[in-house]
């Protein structure tokens, strides 16, 4: 019966299938127990290199102990509930690297068929923590241009997306200084006199003081752009700009043109241009007395009266008087002599004291000697001597007094001086002329500083004539000198006036805000971008630049997008078609001269981004300002900016992260 069962060939196809089923199984399982292994052997791997990274960060910070226990924590709260069995993890510190390592087993549900019950794999991460600290300036296109499909939503992501990457890989603060420059045909500077009026931010220039203010010419300065007029005209507005407003005055003095009318002067006879006085000393001897006779201010202030009418000045009149004895003029022969007074009256009859003395008056005028005089009798009536009666009862009869004559010698003494009084009029002199500079009568006042939007232009010494293929001050980031010419900024009230800039800090917060805010709007202008960015990492102008520690090594790294070609700077464009003159200030094509050759001179990295969503061809000039093709990129949908920033982060990072 047996031997006949296996002569038997029919119905085998059962015993044949499960035979061979066994090594299929085993295959099928293999393949499952396979790709089990190597998945939880990637979430291991992935979960231990972010232990190491986010662990490594703390080495010279926290102690070794800790910085093992915070790569423990990390690890397991990664692989958690992700893996079947969490593995240990060893760490090992040392001079600034951190290494984990681990060993995972896995174990197999169908190659245990076969012998091979699990699979084991020794798992390794090292993160070395480099000494290099980064300076990033995101030099930012906010044109018009970046609205088209959705260009500026995707740079807004992607600068945010950058900025998180950044502030990852910061073990303490100042690892990463970030700065961010929008830009547009300008960049906004911020206004420093919008918070303090009377800030000196002597690095801004509003104006040219050797500009004739009258000239067409100098209308783009900020000042003269933008004020109001005391005339009314048919200029428009304010009658603006300050050209317009000039031209609807004139000169104080008469015939003179703005331009020197300020330096001429003339005289102002009150108030009125006078032309008869032709010098200063003649102009201002012009006036009025109090009182009217007088008609110049020396005879004004000196007038008066003297008591001897013959003198008509103060000096002479002190200088005189009158002598007690006529015959005599001046004090010194006055006062110097003696001369003979009858009755208190000088008389000139007697010239010797002898004879004057021996002479005198009686009251009986009769009689001429003292004898006579003494011895004989008189009628007086009323005190007064009469000859008419010449008896003592006639003198009676009418009323008088019969009486001895008394005799009064005459003096001999000094002379006395009497000097002449002077009685000052106290008249006042008002001066009427005035030698003065002419004055315009058209008055242009600027606008407050602290109105100024905040935009500032390319550096230069001139608005109409640009510096061409020639080196400049638009191409440096020259520290600004009130004192040097073109080293200032010159502010404009650009319309299109973009986000102001923000220097280099790592302020999350505000850097996060900045992006949040920027709007795409204006013309392009490449270079003004790039030199800021520049002059961010440096400082200088608005910009102050924190200290670099010597115990560390620092990258700097410029960020350039734009998606559009330049078309409008400060002398050169339109504003909508291409313009070679704006590119020559950033990259000669002839020489490889400019803005870009001068920032990678200065050891500083550059990454330029072209967003092309237009079909234009390659930029060129961003093409040959990145420091190497590496760092060139060009892209052609907006979703490409995310994830070439990300890719930049990433190479960012790495020069943070050594391993």
């Amino acid at each position: 019966m047996f031997m006949k069962f296996l002569r038997n060939v029919r119905a085998n196809v059962a015993p044949i299938f499960a035979i061979a089923a066994i090594p299929l199984i085993v295959v099928t399982g293999g393949v499952v127990d396979y790709s089990r292994a190597f998945d939880q052997r990637t979430v291991v791997q992935d979960s231990l290199d972010s232990a190491a990274l986010a662990a490594a960060k703390k080495l010279g910070i926290w102690t070794d102990a800790q910085v093992k226990t915070e790569a423990g924590n990390f690890f397991t709260g990664n692989v958690q509930n992700k893996v079947e069995q969490v593995p240990a993890i060893t760490a090992t510190i040392a001079t600034n690297t951190l290494t984990l390592t681990t060993q995972l087993h896995v174990k197999t549900y169908f190659l245990g068929m076969i012998g091979l019950n699990e699979f084991v794999f020794n798992l390794t991460s090292q993160t070395t923590i480099s000494t290099t600290r980064l300076r990033v300036a995101l030099v930012l296109d906010n044109t018009g241009s970046m609205l088209d499909d959705g260009k500026i939503g995707a740079l807004k992501t992607a600068t945010t997306n950058l900025l998180t990457q950044l502030q990852g890989i910061v073990s303490v603060a100042g690892d990463v200084y970030v700065s961010i420059v929008p830009f547009v045909k300008d960049v906004n500077a911020g206004n420093p006199f919008a918070s303090n009026p009377s800030s000196t931010a002597n690095w801004m220039q509003f104006d040219d003081s050797t500009c004739n203010a009258s000239s067409s010419s100098c209308d783009a300065w900020w000042d003269a752009a933008n004020g109001s007029c005391n005339k009314s005209g048919s200029y428009g507005v304010a009658n603006s700009p300050r050209s317009k407003c000039l031209a609807l005055g004139s000169c104080s003095i008469t015939g003179t043109a703005y331009s020197s009318c300020a330096t001429t002067s003339g005289c102002f006879v009150s108030g009125t241009y006078n032309s008869t006085y032709t010098t200063s000393s003649a102009c201002t001897a012009v006036g009025a007395c109090s009182q009217s006779a007088y008609t110049t201010s020396a005879t004004c202030t000196a007038s008066g009266s003297c008591s001897l009418s013959s003198y008509t000045t103060q000096s002479t009149c002190q200088a005189a008087g009158t002598c007690s004895a006529t015959n005599r003029t001046t004090q010194s022969t006055c006062t110097g002599n003696s001369a003979c007074y009858k009755s208190g009256v000088y008389t000139s009859t007697y010239t010797t004291s002898s004879t004057c003395t021996a002479a005198g008056v009686c009251t009986i005028t009769s009689k001429t000697t003292s004898s006579t005089c003494t011895s004989s009798s008189g009628c007086f009536i009323s005190g007064t001597y009469n000859s008419s009666y010449t008896t003592s009862s006639i003198c009676a009869s009418h009323s008088g007094t019969w009486k001895a004559g008394v005799w009064t010698a005459d003096v001999w003494k000094v002379n006395t001086w009497t000097a002449a009084t002077w009685t000052s009029y106290n008249a006042t002199w008002t001066q009427t002329g005035f030698w003065n500079p002419g004055t315009w009568s058209a008055v242009w006042t600027p606008n407050a500083h602290s109105t100024w939007n905040g935009c500032v232009v390319d550096r230069g010494t001139s608005w109409s004539t640009g510096p061409g293929t020639t080196a400049a001050i638009d191409q440096l980031v020259t520290t600004p000198d009130p004192n040097t010419a073109g080293t200032l900024f010159a502010a404009e009230d650009y319309s299109a006036c973009p986000q102001s800039v923000i220097g280099l800090t790592y302020n999350w917060t505000a850097l996060n805000t900045e992006v949040t805010n920027m709007v795409a709007n204006g013309s392009t202008n490449q270079p003004i971008g790039l030199v800021w960015g520049w002059q961010s990492l440096v400082g200088g102008g608005p910009f102050t630049v924190p200290a670099m520690d010597s115990s560390y090594k620092y990258q700097q790294i410029i960020i350039l997008l734009s998606d559009g070609l330049n078309t409008q700077d400060r002398w050169y464009g339109n504003g909508s078609s291409t313009s070679t003159s704006v590119d020559t200030r950033m990259y000669n094509s002839n020489t490889g001269a400019g803005t870009c050759a001068n920032v990678k001179a200065a050891g500083i990295t550059i990454y330029s981004v072209q967003v092309d969503t237009g079909g234009d061809p390659t930029s060129t000039l961003l093409q040959n300002c990145a420091s190497d093709s590496t760092k060139f990129f060009k892209l052609t949908t907006s979703d490409a900016i995310i994830t070439t920033f990300n890719t930049i982060g990433t190479q960012l990072s790495q020069l943070r992260i050594a391993k």
